[in-house]
C-alpha cells in the first residue's frame, strides 16, 4: 500500500513541477494545457518505470532464502522511490520550461 502511495506521488510531482514551472510566464488556455500534458506524461513514465523496477526487485527478493537480504532489497527499493520522485520533479519542471520557452 505504501509503494502505491509513493508511485502516486511520483505522478503528480511530476504534474506539480510542470505546472509550477510557469508561475510568473503570462499563458493562453492552451499553455496550461500543454503544461498539464507534459507532466501527466512524464508523471506517467516515471510512476511506470518506478513500479517496474520495484516490481522486479520485489519478485528478486522473494525468490532469496535469507531474511537479512530479503530485508535490504525491500529498503533498497523504498529509499529508490526518493530518487523517482526527485526525478520526476526534475523532468517535469525542465520539459516544461523548455516547451514553454518554444511557444
Amino acid at each position: 500500500m505504501l509503494w502505491n502511495l509513493l508511485i502516486v506521488t511520483c505522478f503528480f510531482t511530476a504534474v506539480g513541477s510542470a505546472w509550477d514551472a510557469m508561475a510568473g510566464v503570462p499563458m493562453t488556455l492552451r499553455g496550461h494545457i500543454l503544461t498539464a500534458v507534459i507532466g501527466a506524461v512524464i508523471g506517467a513514465a516515471c510512476a511506470f518505470a518506478m513500479w517496474w523496477v520495484g516490481e522486479t526487485i520485489g519478485t528478486r527478493a522473494s525468490k532469496l532464502q535469507s531474511q537479512s537480504q530479503q530485508k535490504w532489497l525491500i529498503h533498497a527499493i523504498f529509499a529508490s522511490s526518493i530518487f523517482w520522485i526527485s526525478l520526476a520533479a526534475v523532468l517535469g519542471r525542465w520539459a516544461s520550461l523548455t516547451v514553454l520557452r518554444l511557444i
